[in-house]
C-alpha cells in the first residue's frame, strides 16, 4: 500500500512541471546545445593539431606550421567555448525559473488544502508535525528539481552526443565501448560487494 502512495507523487509532480513547458523545452535544446559545444571542442582541438607539421631536411627538423588555420581553429574554439556556457547559463536560468514555479504552485495547493483541513484534524496531530512536512518536504522537492532537472537534461544529452560523436568517428570503437561499458559496471559492482565482505 505504501508503494502505491509512493509510486504516486511523480506522477502528480510532473503534472505540475509539464504545466510550464516553456520553461522545460528551452533547457533541454539549451542543454543539448551546450553538450554539443564540449563535444566539438576536441574536434577542433584534434583538427588544431593536425596543423603542425614535423618533417625531416637531411638532418634537421623542420616544422611546417600553418599559422592561418591555426589562428582560425582558436577562434572557432573560442566561440564554441562562449556558446557553451551561454548554453549551460540559460539551462540553469530555464530549471530554476520552472524549479521555483512549480514549487510556488505546491505550496499554494498546500496552503489550500490545509484551510479545508478540519479542526478535530488539527488536533489529532502532534503539534508541528504538519508544518514541518510541509516546509521541509517541500524543501526538498525544491533542491531536487533544481539540480535534478538541468543534470538530468544535460546527462541525457551527453551520453546521446558522445554515442553520435562517437559514430561518426570510427564505428567498430563506438561498439566496443557501448558494449564494455555495461560489463565494466558489473565488474565494478561484483569487485566492490566481495571487496567490503
Amino acid at each position: 500500500m505504501k508503494k502505491e502512495k509512493n509510486s504516486s507523487g511523480i506522477p502528480r509532480l510532473m503534472k505540475y512541471v509539464l504545466s510550464y513547458k516553456m520553461y522545460t523545452l528551452p533547457a533541454f535544446l539549451a542543454a543539448a546545445l551546450h553538450v554539443v559545444c564540449l563535444l566539438y571542442i576536441p574536434i577542433l582541438i584534434g583538427e588544431t593539431i593536425d596543423c603542425f607539421g614535423i618533417g625531416m631536411n637531411g638532418k634537421t627538423v623542420v616544422f611546417d606550421i600553418d599559422f592561418e588555420a591555426v589562428v582560425s581553429y582558436f577562434i572557432k574554439i573560442a566561440a564554441t567555448a562562449v556558446v557553451s556556457a551561454i548554453m549551460y547559463w540559460l539551462t540553469y536560468l530555464c530549471t530554476n525559473k520552472l524549479s521555483y514555479n512549480v514549487i510556488r504552485d505546491i505550496r499554494k495547493d498546500v496552503f489550500a488544502h490545509l484551510q479545508k483541513i478540519s479542526i478535530g484534524y488539527l488536533d489529532s496531530v502532534k503539534r508541528g508535525d504538519i508544518l514541518s512536512r510541509t516546509i521541509n518536504d517541500i524543501d526538498k522537492i525544491a533542491d531536487g528539481l533544481i539540480s535534478g532537472f538541468a543534470q538530468l537534461f544535460i546527462g541525457v544529452v551527453t551520453i546521446v552526443g558522445t554515442v553520435f560523436f562517437m559514430l561518426t568517428i570510427n564505428f567498430k570503437i563506438t561498439v566496443f565501448v557501448v558494449v564494455v561499458t555495461p560489463l565494466s559496471l558489473f565488474v565494478a559492482r561484483f569487485i566492490a560487494k566481495n571487496t567490503f565482505s
